[in-house]
């Protein structure tokens, strides 16, 4: 299980998985978003999805130093189009009237029990492959309310 908010982390974890053969899953609490990389199955599953260049690393990545600066990173890394307009909102508030963007306890409980949840299914040898699944109850609950569909 990956939780952490530090980019160059995120990537040195998942190499250290796939240098291990063990996967990874990563909830990020905005829409219940929940990342599966089955380093396990494929040792050469592309990190994060490959949803930054190959040439950005850890080091590149760990140079970083302000927000501005790690954004357009972390906009390609979850996916901009399929972010809540929430989230989005808050990622431009982000160092002027927010320090970070804001998260819900109930969201992180539901990201909690699906990472959970898909931990046990996993080791009990159930065919998960890697991708990413959104679990959201905006969605679940109001369709009506329009949010973008998950690819």
């Amino acid at each position: 299980m990956e939780e952490c908010d530090d980019l160059a982390v995120k990537v040195l974890l998942r190499q250290h998985a796939r240098h291990a053969g063990i996967p990874l899953l990563m909830d990020t609490s905005d829409r219940g978003m929940l990342d599966v990389e089955r380093f396990d199955l494929d040792p050469d599953y592309p990190l994060l999805h490959g949803r930054l260049p190959e040439d950005v690393g850890y080091e590149h990545l760990a140079g970083l130093r302000t927000a501005a600066e790690k954004l357009p990173y972390v906009l390609r890394l979850l996916d901009y189009d399929h972010l809540s307009d929430r989230l989005k909102n808050s990622l431009a508030e982000i160092g002027r009237t927010i320090t970070t963007w804001p998260q819900l306890g109930t969201d992180v409980m539901l990201g909690g029990a699906v990472a959970a949840g898909t931990a046990r299914r996993i080791l009990l040898g159930e065919p998960i492959g890697s991708g990413r699944h959104y679990f959201d109850p905006g969605r679940q609950l109001c369709p009506a309310t329009p949010l973008p569909i998950a690819a």
